[in-house]
């Protein structure tokens, strides 16, 4: 299976220790690649999305989305008259496809 980018980190941290105690080079290059994508995930799966954005990842309409969160069903932040949903917050649709990175992480092939 393949790891989660959070996993991958991680793993890249007990190398750069198994480094170090070897006397190996590499250790500060390892931790700070793992730190680049720890924060570039945290980044993306943390994006605020608009509601149109948000519709066509989760597979829900922009109505639904927006009656979710009128209903305060679905965590969300106002700019204004927008709606600003975090991709971590999404609701999946059952029906509708993974993001493709989410799939590329999975080493899943991409769904119609």
């Amino acid at each position: 299976m393949t790891p989660t980018p959070l996993e991958l980190a991680a793993a890249w941290r007990a190398q750069a220790d198994a480094y170090e105690r070897d006397g190996q080079p590499g250790a500060v290059l390892l931790r700070r690649v793992a730190t680049e994508l720890e924060a570039n995930w945290e980044g993306w799966w943390h994006a605020l999305l608009d509601v149109a954005t948000a519709a066509g990842e989760s597979g829900y309409s922009e109505d639904r989305l927006r009656e979710l969160c009128r209903q305060d069903q679905l965590r969300h932040v106002r700019r204004g008259a927008r709606i600003l949903i975090r991709r971590c917050d999404l609701p999946r649709h059952p029906t509708a496809p993974e993001h493709p990175a989410i799939q590329a992480l999975a080493g899943a092939p991409p769904r119609p």
